[in-house]
């Protein structure tokens, strides 16, 4: 198997976790990803200062190889310590998978047989299932393919499970973290202006919702606003750097969009 892993013609998967406080839940999340069908993947987990059980969690996974944990010195928030992940990881491709939740079982497989079959894709995407606090399924989750002539400015419909070419993602400004609860759209709009983003039609991703998630409540405030405020600014970056296949605008229009800002 480890053997499988050094081959020159198969590409490795770094899979980026940020975690504060979700002892509860990382051993799940973790043991989703040892359980693989594929052996081609990285783990690296930043601790972002949990003050809960966490880091007895982190003792079962000592003999892992493929698993590599750090401890930010101080609270870093999320945004930050993902950047700090994105830095560290030593594979082009990357996934982002957050600590409460879980990957598919051919979740890997499946994504990097999409990236051996398409070499030149940068970002791509699959669908996943909104999971009660136990991770039982509830529903689909409402991802789809961005159709011919639209972009993720109109439609949204990117989420889980994201995953990207490192060396793409540095052709942009990188996250941007006044961006606060909206992070995971700051990074597609970014990614769409420098690559075509791909959808591979499969729930791979468990998303588990709860009640005190940044999805209710004052956070979900604070994430329409941050979210409107990156589509503000992809949009003037869009407008400055004239990438009209992303905007569908005239240069009339581009002209009268300009006066606004």
């Amino acid at each position: 198997m480890e053997k499988n892993l050094n081959s020159a013609n198969r590409e490795n998967i770094t899979l980026l976790m940020a975690n504060h406080n979700n002892g509860m839940y990382i051993q799940q999340s973790v043991d989703s990803i040892i359980g693989q069908t594929s052996p081609l993947w990285k783990l690296i987990i930043a601790d972002d200062q949990s003050t809960d059980n966490s880091r007895e969690i982190y003792k079962k996974y000592e003999r892992f190889p493929r698993i590599k944990i750090l401890f930010n010195h101080q609270n870093l928030g999320y945004i930050k310590t993902l950047k700090k992940l994105i830095d560290l990881a030593d594979t082009d491709i990357v996934g982002i998978i957050d600590p409460d939740d879980k990957l598919g079982k051919n979740c890997v497989e499946m994504v990097l047989d999409y990236y051996r079959r398409g070499p030149e894709t940068g970002f791509l995407y699959t669908n996943f299932w909104y999971c009660d606090e136990n991770l039982n399924i509830e529903k689909k989750g409402y991802c789809r393919a961005i159709p011919e002539g639209k972009t993720a400015l109109k439609c949204d419909l990117v989420s889980h499970f994201k995953t990207f070419r490192k060396s793409v993602y540095q052709k942009t400004a990188g996250l941007d973290e006044s961006i606060l609860y909206a992070e995971d759209k700051d990074l597609v709009l970014k990614m769409e202006e420098v690559t075509k983003l791909h959808f591979l039609d499969q729930e791979l991703y468990y998303y588990r919702v709860k009640l005190n998630s940044q999805s209710h409540g004052d956070k979900r405030k604070i994430s329409k606003r941050s979210y409107a405020r990156a589509k503000r600014r992809a949009r003037w970056r869009r407008i400055k750097t004239k990438i009209n296949r992303l905007l569908k605008l005239s240069d009339n229009e581009i002209q009268m969009e300009k006066e606004k800002y």
